[in-house]
């Protein structure tokens, strides 16, 4: 960091090389300013933490899938709800985890998520012991520099209220 004439403190990236100049050792050196670069990369930083904190402590599923439905990040809810490890769910189709009818409407409307870029449905989707765990999944396309794109699926449990509907 260099303290400049305004008071404020710059950062600098800096190099050097020993050279020969007729028969001397002098050093060569280079100086490019990063500051705004650094500040970049703080900010970029703590964007990454506010959406890591959110994915790991939302109550609801939440996947991130590739164009092809293959999931690439499953959060702690989805995992511990369906009772696998992420492990097990990363690199799998997502239609692994629906019903029979609901994969196929999936499958069916996947297309349609691409074209629009937002897709709301309900699903089936069965727990590793074989439960039927309905939820209201809302799913939209993103377009990333680093990643490319990708699908953001948000899925709420909605089994009490499917219950309360039977009632009725």
């Amino acid at each position: 960091q260099l303290p400049v004439k305004a008071g404020s403190v710059r950062t600098a990236l800096l190099s050097a090389t020993l050279i020969d100049l007729n028969g001397e050792a002098h050093f060569l050196s280079s100086a490019r300013d990063i500051t705004e670069f650094k500040a970049a990369e703080r900010i970029l930083c703590q964007s990454e933490q506010k959406f890591r904190s959110l994915f790991e402590s939302a109550p609801d599923f939440i996947h991130l899938v590739d164009l092809r439905g293959v999931i690439q990040l499953a959060n702690p809810a989805a995992c511990r709800r369906l009772g696998y490890p992420a492990d097990e769910v990363t690199g799998r189709p997502l239609a692994d985890f629906l019903s029979p009818e609901s994969r196929e409407r999936f499958i069916e409307q996947l297309p349609e998520l691409l074209k629009k870029g937002a897709l709301r449905a309900e699903y089936d989707m069965v727990e590793r012991a074989g439960a039927i765990i309905p939820v209201d999944c809302s799913a939209i396309t993103v377009e990333s520099e680093s990643d490319g794109a990708y699908i953001l699926l948000f899925q709420k449990d909605i089994t009490e209220r499917r219950r309360n509907e039977r009632k009725f």
